[in-house]
This record gives C-alpha cells, sequence and structure tokens, in this order.
C-alpha cells in the first residue's frame, strides 16, 4: 500500500477514500483508541514534517515515521484495547501512507509518534544543532 498523505490533498476525494477504507479494514467495529480518518493521518505526517524542520525539504526524503494513539485514560480497563498503528514514509513528493497495523494499547500508555532518519540526516542535524556553539579548551 501506498497512499498519498498531505493536508492540501484533503479535497482529494481519491486518496482520502482509499486511507479511510484501509483504516476501517483494520480497524472493523474498533473506534475509541484508533486512527479512524484521513485528517489524523494527515495531522500526524504535519507532526512529523514540524519535527524535520531543522533538515531543508530536499534532505527530509528518507525519513519515515511510526505512529500509534495513547490507551485508554481511565484504570478501570484491566485489558488491552484495540487500536491502529501506520506508517508513513517521506518521498520528494510528501509523505505516503505505506502500512496500517491492527495494534493493542494498554490503560495509561501514552500516544508514540517515532521518527525514523537516516544516518546522514542524524548527522545533518547534530551539525546544524551545534552550528552556534563555539566549542572552548
Amino acid at each position: 500500500m501506498k497512499i498519498r498523505v498531505t493536508s492540501a490533498a484533503l479535497s482529494r476525494l481519491a486518496e482520502n477514500d482509499a486511507v479511510n477504507k484501509a483504516l476501517d479494514a483494520v480497524n472493523g467495529r474498533a473506534d475509541r483508541f484508533t486512527i479512524s480518518n484521513y485528517s489524523m493521518v494527515c495531522r500526524v505526517a504535519d507532526q512529523a514534517e514540524a519535527r524535520l524542520k531543522v533538515l531543508p525539504k530536499a534532505d527530509r526524503v528518507g525519513a519515515s515515521v511510526v505512529y500509534t494513539p495513547a490507551g485508554p485514560e481511565a484504570n478501570a480497563y484491566k485489558y488491552c484495547a484495540v487500536s491502529t498503528q501506520i506508517v508513513l514514509a517521506r518521498t520528494s513528493g510528501g509523505w505516503w501512507l505505506t502500512d496500517v497495523i491492527r495494534v493493542d494499547v494498554y490503560p495509561r500508555q501514552a500516544e508514540c509518534l517515532r521518527v525514523h532518519v537516516t544516518g546522514e540526516q542524524a548527522d545533518a542535524i547534530r551539525d546544524r544543532a551545534v552550528a552556534d556553539l563555539v566549542v572552548t579548551a
């Protein structure tokens, strides 16, 4: 599966429908702790893009993000709840949804947004982070 995801594409019904169908197929009847629509996926892509803002857009290609929503807030849940995990990949054309997975989340489990970068991207981020620092002996 590879479906383009951008906030600007919210009006593109074909992509919107494709993402919603993929989410519905994985979620089944579950709806409380899941990613249930295209706009939620776009929000994750926007958050990932914000984390990569230290890199020029051309250097963001190859990054990916894995996102899982938070679990139930109440301790009354004794068992896990059904949730959705999505995987997005960054290309020169923007973010693409590459995988939708059914997962379990546990009470009080925080949401998880992990941005994966290549070694070159990590080096570039480190270089930019210390660019304004002067090392003294």
